[in-house]
């Protein structure tokens, strides 16, 4: 039998108790399916591309197929306000998701928004939008966020709300350069708070920035990581520019100030193809339906899969909201310590 030796043994040993403590967290937390609800049963409508959120003892959800807001118990079982367009200046535009900022409700389209006051219900007033390819609008450390788009890069700007005048006082923060040379929303991502400071993930490549809103600069820059045998997802396109085949952060929800779920497009830790073929069944299993838990430093603590396809995730005193799409529902996960 080998002899090991005092450093031997000790170098083992503590090999032994990283294993045991990184096996430990990553097998701290678990899905739990609490209940499925059924949208159209419930609402007549459903919900697409947009997360649920809250206001004080309520949910928020968008009801595309009937273009209004509603405002719901957390049971998911009853309406208690609609919110929409009618009898607005924006009656005729399509509207296509809402944002929350403090008490007021911003009905979105991708001319101007409706504001509401969700504490009285009462329209407050329409107004332009000046960020119309921004994905959501943010509230971090007292001040109001969001970002303007270029073909070259996301500008992180912010903003003071005047109930009168709208978005006023509009002012750069720091200008994130983008790979992708692409117009439009092909070049969006989610702005959020992390610790002290902003985080902007592209939803396309997942490659995120971190950003000191007080000294307007980059702290940091990298690319989530996959967390499957797969260890690159990029094409190169006829330009020679780098873009993602599949969104890597799909949804983005946060678990608190220093953790985040992301939902992947494709479901990369059940098989190495780059390819996806959905006459497969095998390859149906791999859409949207993976969610990975990230720390402050962009790496993963654990990984999810879900029960069904989705599109949206949202959490909430330790739920897991999740839309799924095609069959118009949703999953409310319990995640247990």
């Amino acid at each position: 039998m080998k002899k090991y030796n005092f450093l031997e043994i000790l170098l083992f040993s503590l090999f032994f108790l990283a294993c045991k403590s990184e096996t430990a967290e990553f097998q701290s937390k678990q899905l739990n399916i609490l209940r499925k609800i059924d949208l159209q049963q419930n609402f007549g409508g459903f919900t697409i591309d947009q997360s649920v959120n809250k206001y004080c003892d309520h949910y928020i959800i968008f009801d595309r197929a009937n273009q209004n807001v509603l405002l719901v118990d957390l049971n998911f079982s009853k309406v208690f306000q609609e919110f929409d367009l009618k009898n607005t200046l924006l009656e005729s535009a399509p509207l296509y998701g809402f944002d929350i900022l403090e008490n007021k409700l911003f009905l979105r389209t991708s001319s101007g928004f409706a504001v509401y006051n969700l504490d009285n219900n009462q329209l407050i007033g329409t107004f332009k939008n000046p960020f119309p390819l921004s994905n959501h609008l943010l509230r971090f450390k007292g001040k109001n966020f969001a970002t303007v788009v270029s073909e070259s890069s996301v500008t992180v700007v912010n903003f003071l709300w005047d109930d009168e005048k709208g978005f006023v006082d509009i002012k750069e923060v720091v200008a994130v350069p983008t790979k992708r040379l692409t117009i439009d929303v092909d070049l969006s991502g989610w702005l959020f708070g992390l610790k002290n400071s902003l985080a902007y993930i592209d939803d396309w490549s997942g490659e995120y920035t971190l950003l000191d809103i007080d000294r307007k600069e980059i702290i940091k820059q990298g690319r989530l990581p996959l967390g499957g045998p797969l260890e690159e997802n990029y094409e190169i396109d006829e330009s020679n520019i780098y873009s993602g085949n599949y969104k890597n952060a799909y949804s983005l929800t946060q678990l608190d100030d220093s953790s985040f779920f992301i939902l992947r497009e494709v479901d990369w830790e059940i098989s190495t193809a780059t390819e996806i073929d959905l006459s497969l069944e095998s390859d149906k299993m791999r859409i949207r339906k993976r969610v990975h838990l990230f720390d402050q430093d962009f790496e993963i603590i654990r990984s999810f899969q879900l029960e069904n396809f989705a599109t949206s995730i949202f959490y909430d005193n330790g739920k897991l909201i999740v839309n799924h799409s095609g069959d118009e529902e949703f999953y409310v996960y319990e995640i247990l310590d």
